[in-house]
């Protein structure tokens, strides 16, 4: 038997990887812009709210304004979340 085999990835896997890492991509992407969406509705639906009760600086209740740091955090994460995908489709940006 002969020890000539290669460890460097063959044209095909390195395909295969590439089309897995956009596809991947694509899911990041599409989820980062539904989580800006999210978390800009749910600022806008809170705010107006409050001001229509005439509220002030009222603390929100719902679980994940408080475990994301707010509604305003989860539209700037949901942001990078799509750059980042999207930059795993198209490659970096200059």
């Amino acid at each position: 038997m002969s020890s000539n085999q290669s460890t460097s990835p063959t044209a095909s896997e390195d395909t295969g990887s590439n089309v897995g890492q956009a596809i991947g991509g694509v899911f990041q992407a599409m989820s980062g812009a539904g989580e800006a969406v999210r978390g800009n509705i749910n600022a806008f639906l809170d705010k107006g709210g409050e001001a229509l009760v005439g509220k002030k600086n009222v603390e929100p209740r719902s679980s994940d304004y408080t475990a994301a740091g707010g509604h305003e955090n989860i539209a700037q994460k949901g942001m990078k979340d799509l750059k980042d995908g999207l930059e795993k489709v198209t490659g970096p940006s200059q």
